[in-house]
């Protein structure tokens, strides 16, 4: 079964419902390298990461490949330029924040 529509996975991702890996790598061509590989990564991560191996499609691997570092400026406004919200864009590309150790009781 191969199917362009990608199914709701959890309520946090309904926005981006209904675009497929084909309308994906569409927009992810419309960038430059490397901004290309690295939206293409939180792209994978975000909306088909949590799939299993057979359920997976290839569409982004060549993409997704590449090791390139971009600054977080730049990767949040190709993010906006693909279709994520400005504010989504910059929480996926900020590193999280620290934890507190573990204390043992």
């Amino acid at each position: 079964m191969t199917t362009d529509a990608v199914k709701p996975r959890s309520v946090t991702r309904t926005w981006g419902n209904g675009v497929g890996p084909g309308e994906w790598r569409r927009r992810l061509l419309t960038l430059m390298p490397p901004a290309r590989w690295a939206a293409a990564r939180i792209v994978w991560w975000d909306f088909f990461g949590d799939r299993l191996q057979s359920e997976r499609w290839s569409h982004l691997d060549d993409m997704i490949k590449h090791r390139t570092e971009v600054d977080t400026v730049t990767l949040a406004k190709a993010l906006v330029s693909i279709g994520y919200t400005e504010r989504r864009a910059t929480l996926r590309v900020m590193p999280p924040k620290p934890r507190k150790p573990r204390t043992r009781p």
